[in-house]
């Protein structure tokens, strides 16, 4: 089924043309080649799984992949022939879950010549091309024969009724299976000498394929590794390692690596997956890997602190959202923390106390603490931690500083949306200066900008939930909206 209509068609090479009929016997495309023995062959597959098949052909100069639909050229690579009786195959050579095409160049002394996907990887194919005259119900993937051969038209409703065309992994139904595993990357430890800055530090780390199915996790998947969240702004680049053999469903690789951090202070992430190429913040991880879920690729350890100080608070932010102030904070570890202390001014200088959250004593793991200020004043608000140990010795963080209009100053007009966002604005927002900034419901950003006039373009983003943050000089508003 070249176009995907449900009926099969006929692919047959010419001399010099590769001809499609459909049918009914009519033409359905044709495309021009050079080839006078008019003995070659091609196949059939559809490599993304997206429901449009590509022909494989080798002229005598070329290796083509087509359009099955209308024989549109998608790839042209040189790959000379004689020409004789030989065709490109299709299947999953090396077992890593992932389809390469097969084929003889090099004119007459017919090299064997192995070509994978250059970018998203191929969905996965069957491990084996028995024959000449090949069609799928002949041989199994471990080689043997069965004694009656399956109606290839009734099984997998029709997906493997073909002939010489390989078939994906399917369901009973026909349901495509994509080589897709689940990389999970889980940091073990981080040792260092001592710490001067030029030390290297040695990282431990396991790489897991969480894959439900029997989908390989290759070799030489790339882990990288970055001080700060790479999908947050201002994370550093560390160094990429990669693993050595090809993971089962359910298996593991531990493996070590070094990277060497310009601060005694750092904060260790590991994306699994990711090569490190990509421009940060990320959006996800940059591979050429197929995954069925790049959202749990992240892991994070312990800041790895030189200088231990008892409580090191990494993160202190303040937001108005739906008229309220929202404070979140982090720390990479804590020695003896018994409570923040949480203080709002009016003026930025004479402080009260407005609530306390209890710190989690000693601990080498980051901490995550928020508090909800639903009484701010009108107009001005700054805010400050005061973290108290059990000893009673007490540091205080930075200032943050929200404003609450008068009035409601940004709200959305229509919600969900589609294409774009449209914002009411009040004047005291429009006459300043506003960046936007949107991210994903696992803190991604996913787009940002300067706002112009009352609308955000935002045609690329798929369906699901976001959140729109808008940041003035006078305060910070987040919206949460709906992509239809």
């Amino acid at each position: 089924d070249f176009d995907g209509d449900g009926s099969l068609e006929i692919g047959t090479a010419g001399e010099d043309i590769y001809v499609v009929i459909d049918n009914d016997m009519t033409l359905l495309w044709d495309l021009a080649t050079q080839d006078g023995s008019q003995k070659t062959g091609s196949t059939v597959f559809d490599f993304e799984a997206d429901g449009v098949n590509e022909v494989v052909y080798r002229d005598e100069l070329n290796l083509y992949i087509l359009n099955g639909t209308n024989g549109n050229v998608i790839s042209q690579l040189g790959c000379t022939s004689a020409t004789r009786l030989d065709y490109p195959v299709v299947a999953d050579v090396n077992q890593d879950g992932q389809t390469e095409i097969i084929c003889a160049c090099n004119g007459n002394n017919g090299d064997i010549v192995v070509f994978n996907s250059s970018d998203q990887p191929w969905v996965q194919s069957r491990p084996v091309w028995n024959q000449h005259t090949y069609h799928n119900t002949q041989i199994n993937d471990d080689m043997t024969f069965d004694t009656e051969w399956q109606d290839h038209s009734l099984v997998a409703s029709g997906l493997i009724n073909t002939f010489l065309a390989q078939a994906t992994y399917a369901t009973y139904d026909g349901n495509p299976l994509f080589a897709a595993p689940d990389a999970e990357v889980s940091i073990s430890t981080v040792t260092g000498a001592d710490c001067a800055l030029t030390d290297d530090y040695t990282i431990e780390f396991v790489v897991t394929n969480k894959a439900a199915a029997s989908l390989l996790l290759p070799a030489g998947t790339p882990v990288s590794f970055y001080d700060g969240n790479p999908f947050n702004p201002g994370a550093t680049y560390l160094g990429t390692e990669v693993t050595t053999i090809n993971l089962p469903a359910g298996n593991s690789e531990t493996l070590t690596t070094t990277v060497n951090s310009a601060t005694s202070l750092f904060n260790l992430y590991a994306v699994a997956n990711d090569n490190g190429t990509g421009t940060l913040p990320l959006m996800q991880p940059t591979t050429n890997i197929g995954e069925c879920d790049y959202t749990d690729n992240l892991s994070n350890v312990q800041a790895v602190n030189c200088d231990l100080l008892p409580v090191e608070l990494t993160n202190f932010s303040v937001d108005l959202e739906n008229g309220r102030a929202v404070l979140a904070w982090e720390t990479a570890s804590e020695l003896n923390n018994d409570f923040f202390e949480v203080q709002r001014s009016k003026e930025g200088s004479q402080f009260q106390v407005i609530g306390r959250v209890e710190g989690n004593g000693t601990t080498d793991q980051a901490s995550s603490y928020s508090f909800i200020d639903p009484l701010l004043n009108q107009g001005d608000n700054y805010y400050r931690l005061r973290q108290v140990d059990f000893d009673g010795s007490q540091e205080y963080s930075t200032i943050e500083y929200v404003f609450l209009p008068s009035q409601e100053e940004v709200r959305l007009l229509f919600n969900p949306v589609s294409g774009f966002i449209q914002l009411t604005i009040g004047k005291s927002v429009a006459s300043k200066r506003t960046d936007y900034e949107i991210y994903n419901t696992i803190g991604q950003t996913v787009l940002r900008g300067r706002l112009e006039g009352n609308q955000i373009e935002i045609s690329e983003l798929v369906p699901g939930n976001y959140f729109l943050r808008l940041v003035t000089t006078e305060g910070r508003y987040t919206l949460p909206f709906t992509v239809k």
